[in-house]
């Protein structure tokens, strides 16, 4: 089973909804399941779940993707985060033969990050700033070596 939880966009909504003209009763929805959204995270953990990587903020909200991974940090390890957004999503995309890991003759989609993301997975939540270089297909979209 894979399952792709999406906890940004639940606070991001709560957050910034209101201003966004949401209608009180999604804004009621969103406060009664942010608090036991990471607890769903939880459970899929304890049960062996593959827990891939999203969130589903578009538009002006989209600035908030990173914090996905802090708020995924009170349950999975850094390790198991970064794993999720990379090999776990390419396999739930049946596409882990060629994406997803850093192996000959994978497509070089990378980054390099300004700290230790096992460390610290909050290092993402900067909307890029400690990401100097982002690669894509072996083509610098973000800095150079």
């Amino acid at each position: 089973m894979a399952v792709v939880p999406t906890l940004a966009v639940i606070k991001a909504l709560h957050r910034y909804g209101a201003e966004m003209g949401f209608p009180a009763a999604s804004l009621a929805k969103l406060a009664e399941i942010e608090p036991v959204a990471i607890g769903a995270v939880e459970r899929l953990k304890r049960a062996g779940a593959r827990i891939g990587f999203g969130t589903d903020l578009i538009g002006p909200l989209d600035r908030h993707q990173c914090l996905e991974f802090s708020l995924r940090r009170e349950v999975l390890s850094p390790f198991e985060i970064l794993k999720s957004a990379t090999s776990v999503n390419a396999d739930i995309l049946r596409a882990g033969d060629r994406l997803g890991r850093v192996t000959p003759g994978y497509l070089a989609d990378l980054i390099v990050v300004d700290g230790n993301p096992l460390d610290d997975v909050g290092l993402f939540q900067e909307d890029g700033r400690l990401v100097p270089i982002v690669m894509k297909g072996g083509v610098f979209l973000k800095g150079e070596p």
